[in-house]
């Protein structure tokens, strides 16, 4: 058996006749062509023997439809049976691609006489600011990213896979966890993949700066308690790297530590403070397992991470026909209407209110009194809570009508936020945001 880190989630698992690709982003751009590949591939070769893929999530960096386009139309697809995913279904059946299968997490399941897997459910639900990264619930929809663990009889060796599904509630991960020996653990090294702080601009650079630097090491904290209690052999940061194009390119790297952003600056940061080795993979590097015990081979030579390259985003074009005031008052009870079927979690949102600014109009969506109204800067000011959106017509349209999720568009970090009070932040309102379109 053999395991190789590609790109950001991506990895090649080798096992017997079965060539698995893991979240498979090698290609293409993705969220309005703000994130690219961290690397680029020199030989793509392997993707014509590739027969199964395992998705973790929804979220299009872990399931490019451009690499998906270079694989054989018969590869198998396996995805954790979340009700959200069925959008991924869909979408691979447009492609072309029949052999499509939902699979149960939290249940062993076998891929050959040898190798079988579990879909480790969301350990990660909705934490935006460090202060949220305790108590959150994981039974909120919004809760998407599982992991997986590979369990190899040949070999005798196990591997664990998250990718974005980082360990914040630790009680619940070795539930799932802790009966199994861990050789290698893969883990995301940084929540950068998120638009707070960076997109707040209410925040000035060095209250971005220390909001980042206080939830990397919250974060992890989580994931040292993880690796201290599972032990693993080997630990390999993945499914964090990727170059962010657009407005915020720059910036990025002004908040946010470098040591968080590089996978070889993050290996040597995490087996520094937990004694385990760690290695930052590329395309040349792979794990080969035998009689329980696993070898890391390294072949590069270099940090193989692509620089922004300063390229512009681009967007749908919008259909409707009606006022934006039309389309946030529809979009708005549609939300809550939503929020109402799949039994969304409202607590303490009744006293925020959502503001959208288009340039130098305001439209103020109150969860109190459930309505929409377009207020003066004045009013605006007077509001205690609230979260504002400013937004450029185009996209806020592509939005309403669902042409981007907004999710996807956080993750691009192209929305300009602000939000008052600067440290009151409500996860509820924020999750909301998912099910905001017509």
């Amino acid at each position: 058996m053999k395991l190789k880190s590609l790109n950001n989630a991506s990895v090649l698992i080798e096992s017997r006749n079965d060539f698995i690709l893991v979240d498979p982003w090698l290609v293409g751009s993705l969220y309005q062509e703000s994130w690219s590949p961290s690397v680029k591939l020199k030989n793509s070769n392997f993707l014509k023997n590739i027969n199964k893929v395992f998705i973790s999530h929804l979220h299009k960096d872990h399931w490019d439809s451009e690499t998906i386009k270079l694989l054989d139309p018969e590869t198998e697809f396996y995805i954790p049976n979340l009700n959200f995913n069925k959008i991924i279904i869909s979408e691979l059946h447009e492609m072309g691609f029949k052999n499509v299968f939902m699979k149960d997490i939290s249940k062993w399941q076998d891929i050959n006489e040898s190798l079988s897997f579990y879909f480790v459910p969301p350990l990660n639900s909705g934490a935006q600011d460090e202060k949220f990264y305790k108590g959150h619930s994981n039974v909120s929809p919004v809760a998407i990213d599982t992991g997986f663990i590979f369990k190899d009889k040949d070999t005798k060796t196990n591997h664990l896979i998250l990718c974005d599904n980082s360990p914040y509630d630790i009680d619940f991960a070795l539930k799932h966890i802790s009966n199994i020996k861990i050789d290698s653990f893969w883990f995301p090294f940084n929540g950068y993949a998120g638009d707070f702080p960076l997109c707040y601009d209410n925040f000035t650079l060095e209250e971005k700066k220390g909001f980042s630097y206080k939830m990397s090491r919250k974060r992890e904290s989580f994931l040292i308690d993880l690796i201290y209690k599972i032990k693993p052999k080997a630990l390999i940061p993945h499914s964090s790297d990727f170059t962010l194009n657009g407005p915020r390119e720059k910036e990025f790297f002004k908040v946010h530590e470098e040591e968080f952003i590089y996978r070889n600056k993050y290996a040597e940061r995490i087996q520094k403070k937990t004694g385990i080795p760690s290695y930052a993979l590329y395309e040349e590097d792979y794990i080969e397992c035998a009689n329980k015990n696993i070898k890391v081979s390294i072949n590069h030579t270099k940090n193989e991470f692509i620089a922004p390259e300063g390229r512009g985003l681009t967007f749908p074009q919008p259909e409707s026909k009606f006022t934006i005031k039309d389309d946030l008052k529809v979009a708005f009870e549609n939300m809550l209407l939503r929020a109402k079927k799949y039994n969304l979690p409202l607590q303490d949102t009744e006293d925020w209110n959502l503001i959208i600014n288009l340039k130098k109009d305001f439209y103020k969506l109150s969860m109190l009194n459930k309505d929409v109204e377009k207020i003066s800067k004045t009013s605006l000011e007077k509001l205690e809570k609230k979260l504002i959106l400013k937004i450029e017509e185009k996209i806020l349209r592509c939005l309403l009508e669902g042409k981007i999720r907004f999710d996807n568009a956080q993750i691009g970090c192209y929305l300009n936020w602000e939000r008052f009070p600067k440290n009151d932040f409500n996860i509820h309102l924020y999750g909301l945001l998912n099910f905001f379109y017509k």
